[in-house]
């Protein structure tokens, strides 16, 4: 009796989300609010110095908020360790790439490689949601509620 074997084929996305995160880089570190909708990155500061902060990043325009302030600056020109342009870009990167590093784990996937900030490992649970992200080059450490 011949029986056949098959490799499933899986296309890696990440879901909508709107989660707490403690984000560390280098000394300092601060929990936030961060939500991935539409095909944008939002991460607001709730606590250190940096509370009250709101970054907003599509792929185009990162928008601050501070406030009544609000500042826009465009993609190339967007510091690539900001937490909103970070995130934004590893999940692009693990939706988009095709040199994606990707390992089946017993509860959700380890995706690993490189954008403009360095390298990163992002785990991700098995509903598609980022449980880390981690670029430890940079010492930027992003952990998912």
């Amino acid at each position: 009796m011949l029986t056949s074997c098959g490799t499933a084929v899986y296309t890696p996305a990440v879901s909508d989300f709107q989660k707490s995160a403690r984000i560390a880089m280098g000394e300092n570190e601060f929990e936030c609010s961060v939500s991935y909708l539409s095909g944008s990155v939002s991460v607001t500061a709730l606590s250190s110095n940096a509370k009250g902060f709101s970054f907003e990043y599509d792929g185009a325009n990162l928008n601050c908020k501070y406030g009544s302030l609000e500042y826009r600056q465009e993609s190339d020109n967007a510091p690539q360790l900001n937490p909103a342009v970070l995130i934004y870009n590893i999940i692009y990167y693990v939706e988009n790439s095709e040199n994606l590093s990707a390992d089946l784990l017993d509860d959700g996937h380890r995706f690993s490689g490189t954008v403009s900030a360095g390298s990163f490992v992002m785990y991700q649970n098995s509903a598609g949601e980022p449980i880390s992200i981690e670029i430890e080059e940079a010492g930027v450490y992003i952990y998912f509620e």
